[in-house]
């Protein structure tokens, strides 16, 4: 008799199991539906950007204030040859970007000229780290893919062939140019010294020169 007991209650409570778990996925269901209803519903979030201390006031100073000596310094460049760069580049920049695509331009030149981290040149910049890792990864991915054709590229057609021919005939066969460059040295500059200094310890600027079968400069 006490068994009989045993066993119905047992029962019972596996029959009262299966109608709770029934329940609980029905409110798992429920739940799942109304956040697929709500992420449905989200719109795409409108861009924005945080007001940081030197946020425009320092990329402002640089159009109005720096002259050509200064653009040279910081960018490499001329104001003018900035200008011309941020032309061609521009329509291949992502347009829903909350920076503007000369401030985006500026970031990436300052980083490629200089040998600051990611957080100073964010700080100077007054942008975000994650913000100047995806500046830097936009416009390098952007002027290697649409301007790197024009102004860097190898021999094509007849030309690609005379030239393998003639740097098999001095034995170097399927070779299509010759790549080198050389330090040029210079006086120790007064500001960001440390962006000249070479591996073989004194300052340079760093020279390439791609060069044909017979020893000239390649122009493509």
């Amino acid at each position: 008799m006490f068994r009989m007991r045993c066993l119905q209650r047992l029962r019972a409570r596996r029959q009262q199991l299966v109608v709770e778990r029934c329940v609980e996925r029905k409110r798992r269901r429920r739940r799942q539906m109304l956040l697929v209803n709500q992420l449905a519903m989200v719109t795409r979030r409108s861009l924005w950007r945080l007001n940081r201390p030197q946020d425009a006031e320092f990329w402002s100073n640089v159009l109005t204030k720096f002259d050509d000596a200064e653009w040279k310094r910081d960018f490499r460049m001329s104001h003018g040859t900035f200008h011309f760069v941020l032309e061609l580049i521009e329509p291949h920049l992502k347009a829903h970007r909350p920076l503007e695509p000369g401030l985006r331009l500026a970031v990436a030149l300052w980083w490629y000229a200089t040998p600051y981290e990611y957080r100073s040149i964010s700080t100077i910049f007054g942008i975000g780290v994650s913000t100047m890792c995806m500046v830097v990864q936009e416009v390098t991915a952007a002027l290697r893919k649409f301007l790197g054709k024009h102004f860097i590229s190898l021999p094509s057609g007849t030309r690609l062939q005379k030239t393998i021919d003639g740097f098999a005939q001095r034995g170097y066969p399927m070779c299509a140019d010759a790549i080198d460059g050389s330090h040029i040295p210079i006086i120790t500059p007064s500001v960001d010294a440390a962006a000249y200094y070479n591996c073989k310890g004194w300052h340079s600027f760093c020279k390439w020169w791609l060069t044909t079968d017979s020893g000239e400069l390649s122009v493509y």
